[in-house]
């Protein structure tokens, strides 16, 4: 009996720590290691833009909706501009204003290219 306790013991102690380190060895994790995960995260791009009429004035409190790697909706400053995080690809923004003119954007942004050329919306 009290072979069988030591025996149960040496299971409960030693199992876990086996299991543990088998787990995380990288020829059973597909050839990756733990930190593999994060290298794989794409990098966020800050991308700043702005929204004009077709006379190149500015225009402040228009909807921006951002489809792409990402889906969100900013809304222009005072100054037109606008700005998102984001990883690289392809993206398609648009812009309408609260009478229902809208611009159209479709860019790739790049950590090379995150400036975007400028919405316009032309008058209705």
């Amino acid at each position: 009996m009290r072979r069988s306790m030591v025996a149960g013991l040496y299971a409960i102690l030693i199992l876990p720590l086996f299991l543990d380190s088998h787990q995380q060895s990288p020829e059973h994790n597909n050839g990756k290691k733990a930190d593999d995960k994060k290298a794989s995260t794409p990098a966020k791009l800050q991308v700043s833009g702005s929204v004009q009429n077709s006379d190149g004035a500015p225009l402040d409190h228009v909807e921006v909706t951002i489809s792409g790697p990402i889906q969100t909706k900013k809304t222009t400053s005072g100054a037109g501009a606008f700005s998102f995080e984001g990883p690289a690809g392809a993206y398609i923004i648009t812009a309408k204003t609260a009478a229902g003119a809208t611009g159209v954007l479709k860019i790739n942004v790049s950590k090379d290219k995150t400036d975007l050329t400028p919405i316009v919306i032309h008058k209705q």
